[in-house]
């Protein structure tokens, strides 16, 4: 009775046509930052990513990556556009049978539940994003909601011969997609909950469960790929996996211990109200003024859908309702996050947001229904009541496409790759580089094996360089990296205090070891994005994107040649400056990329410094320039600039650099500070007074902005006032022995 009709599928086609136009719109026809770049590499080259190894995804990315149009990445990306529509496909489909099991509805009224459903799930803003790049989370997806469509089907045809075949799928498919992400499994107990409210014998007939259980072996039996694979050593095989037991630590993703979850890492309430947060971002409708309305209005509508679910069709909500609950209050137990995150994890909870708008869809239906009893149902006017209410919600549930829509097309967004291109191109032959993290490691991995690109480099990351595994792996495959360590003595590195209590790290350890036993026969370099230097500070030359490592200790400097041959000539600026210079803005830059363009400004910024220091003040202020013209979110070149410019001969301009600044940053008690600098230079003492004392004002630990107050008062021939200046500050920090002895030696003047 409530099986899907001709029709039914035919609406579920054109609502995926509709999102797969807009997810091939908006795709990333580039590299992404994140584990993209890994996921991109290893399916083409069928490497093993990180635990735990998600073996299915690298297959089918390999499938993908033999398609016959684009650059590789962009056919991995579009693995994801597919995933997904056929995600929302499914969705629909759901909605549109939940709608009519609750409400008794068919056609218009039960399509309205499904486009409802469909069209915010598809354009919210975690599953939108996960659906331009190459992810695990919407294969997940689409798995997910393709089972629990599966065991809607199952209860239809229950009591048939052939039903328990639903059954059996259902089990096989589950399992096998643990292979390309755990979280697939969330779905399971919801499905449980179905089978055991239409029948619960069904869950004690041995020969099922038997059955069950075979096919669930065989189906996490695609997992061998890793440990197959791994013996084969590809370019890229995280962990290593050559052994049962080594394969067992990737399964159970030993390397990223995830602790107790009865010892919390942050106060539930802080995690709670993060997850909070990701939800009510997922929906909006717009932003600006009335943004709050706009988030929480589709929230409502969801929850006026929790109600007319869980009053007319009880066996169905507790299917859905266990498995939101799963995947929210579930997770925020389970992967109990930290207040100190390296970046946001909404897509952990992406499930729980895709299966909330399926009550989404049921609410405008059950509002819709209500509508036509309380204006009796069979009165002339149905048919605009059910058309202008249904184009009403239908609209509503596009409103998230135009809100997010800038900020989710990544088709011009090329900063990833060409930022491992950046950092790749300068090297020298045989080179060896140290990367910190994912970000500054995965692209340069991906354009190595997609593109052949700089394959004599080895890219040494540093978070790996803790673990055993990847010690030997830099020591025995090519490019092989210099070390003099034996098995035995990789195994038993551990960190250690020395003498003057500085703590080495397993990582520390080994870079000091490579570059002893390298005795600098081949370059090493380490990236800028590396925080912390490993005590190689007086030992490193800048030169772009990279610090060389020197035998020789001169303290921290640039090489000015390199410096201007890779950020004129070499570098590729896509996505960041245009051809002309300008900076280019034609796409969003999210807040990842915008740190990482933040480390091209500082290398304008340092040169700018360098010429200054020579003396070259009109190159420093064409740096310092370039550097805001980088990154304009890059304060400290804006702080630098209109003092740049006063010492160049062109106070005004930086007098009206500040003023236009101020207006940006009200509360910037530096700005002021420098614009007192450059008043003092223009004479303008009155205004410098002003300057500094608001300077003083917003920030009164502000030790400079006293300093230059002084000395403005003492040019002035206001020595009192200088001075009553310097004794404010001691009232501060009594302790400043320097201002303290110059108010003596004033005193002992006088």
């Amino acid at each position: 009775m409530y099986t899907e009709t001709k029709k039914d599928w035919y609406v579920s086609f054109v609502v995926f046509a509709i999102v797969l136009a807009a997810y091939v719109e908006t795709m990333c026809l580039s590299i992404p930052f994140w584990d993209s770049g890994e996921f991109i590499a290893t399916s083409y080259i069928l490497g093993i990513p990180h635990p735990p190894g998600t073996p299915l995804y690298v297959l089918i990315g390999r499938v993908f990556t033999l398609l016959p149009f684009g650059y590789v990445a962009a056919r991995l990306n579009f693995l994801s556009v597919l995933s997904s529509a056929l995600a929302v496909l499914f969705t629909f489909l759901v909605t549109v049978r939940l709608a009519k099991m609750s409400f008794r509805v068919e056609g218009w009224k039960a399509w309205l539940a499904g486009i409802v459903a469909s069209f915010f799930m598809a354009f919210s803003s975690t599953f939108w994003q996960n659906s331009t790049e190459s992810e695990v989370y919407t294969l997940s997806s689409f798995a997910m909601v393709v089972t629990l469509w599966m065991s809607l089907r199952w209860w239809d045809s229950f009591g048939k011969d052939h039903s328990d075949r639903m059954l059996l799928a259902i089990a096989y498919i589950l399992s096998l997609c643990i292979g390309i992400h755990l979280g697939t499994l969330l779905v399971a107990p919801g499905i449980l909950i179905l089978i055991l409210l239409v029948d619960w014998r069904t869950a004690t007939r041995s020969r099922l469960i038997a059955t069950v259980c075979a096919l669930f072996v065989l189906g996490t039996s695609v997992h061998l790929y890793l440990l197959l694979r791994a013996r084969l050593f590809p370019a890229i095989n995280e962990d290593d996996p050559t052994t049962w037991h080594d394969l067992w630590l990737v399964l159970k993703r030993d390397q990223y211990k995830p602790g107790s979850i009865f010892v919390r890492r942050a106060d539930f309430g802080f995690q709670v109200s993060m997850f909070w947060r990701y939800f009510t971002d997922q929906f909006a409708l717009w932003g600006g003024k009335f943004d709050t309305l706009g988030r929480y209005l589709p929230i409502l509508l969801g929850a006026i859908g929790v109600y007319f679910h869980a009053i007319a069709n009880r066996k169905t909500f507790l299917v859905l309702f266990t498995i939101f609950i799963i995947c929210s209050l579930g997770l925020i137990i389970y992967l109990n996050f930290t207040d100190h995150e390296v970046r946001e994890r909404d897509y952990f909870y992406v499930a729980s947001y895709h299966f909330f708008a399926i009550w989404m869809g049921i609410g405008a239906t059950g509002l819709l229904v209500k509508l036509l009893k309380a204006t009796k149902e069979h009165s002339k006017n149905q048919m605009l009541i059910v058309s202008t209410f249904s184009g009403l919600f239908i609209l509503a549930s596009l409103l998230p496409y135009h809100h997010f829509h800038f900020s989710h097309d990544r088709s011009d967004d090329t900063i990833a790759r060409n930022f491992a291109y950046n950092m790749l191109a300068p090297l020298e032959k045989d080179a060896i580089v140290f990367t910190n993290g994912d970000n500054d490691t995965f692209p340069l991995w991906c354009i190595q094996e997609i593109e052949n690109f700089r394959k004599d480099v080895r890219v040494a990351n540093l978070s790996l360089l803790r673990t055993p595994w990847y010690v030997k792996q830099l020591r025995d495959h090519e490019p092989t990296v210099p070390m003099a360590l034996s098995d035995y003595e990789i195994e038993g590195l551990a960190p250690y205090r020395d003498s003057t209590g500085r703590v080495w790290q397993t990582n520390d350890i080994m870079v000091h070891e490579i570059i002893r036993a390298n005795d600098w026969r081949r370059p090493v370099y380490i990236a800028v994005t590396v925080p912390d230097q490993m005590g190689l500070e007086k030992q490193l030359i800048l030169e772009g994107l990279v610090f060389r490592v020197t035998p020789q200790a001169y303290g921290l400097r640039l090489d000015e040649a390199k410096m201007m041959k890779n950020l004129y000539e070499t570098f590729n600026w896509g996505g960041i400056l245009k051809p002309d210079g300008t900076q280019d803005s034609s796409f969003y830059k999210d807040i990842n990329e915008t740190r990482l363009v933040q480390n091209y400004a500082a290398a304008n910024f340092t040169l700018a410094f360098w010429y200054r220091q020579t003396g070259k003040k009109n190159l420093a202020v064409k740096e310092m320039e370039r550097a805001r013209e980088v990154s304009p979110v890059f304060v400290d070149a804006a702080r630098w600039l209109g003092q740049f410019y006063a010492e160049n001969g062109q106070a005004a301009k930086g007098e009206q650099h500040y003023l236009n600044l101020i207006k940006e940053y009200p509360a910037d008690a530096e700005i002021l500070y420098r614009l007192g600098g450059v008043h003092v230079a223009m004479g303008k003492m009155g205004e410098a007074i002003q300057d500094y004392r608001r300077a003083i004002e917003l920030e009164p630990t502000f030790r400079s902005a006293y300093a230059g107050l002084h000395d403005v008062y003492a040019r002035s021939g206001m020595v009192n006032e200088g001075n009553a200046v310097l004794r404010a500050w001691l009232e501060i920090d009594p302790g400043d022995e320097e201002i303290r002895g110059y108010l003596e030696r004033q005193g002992a003047s006088q």
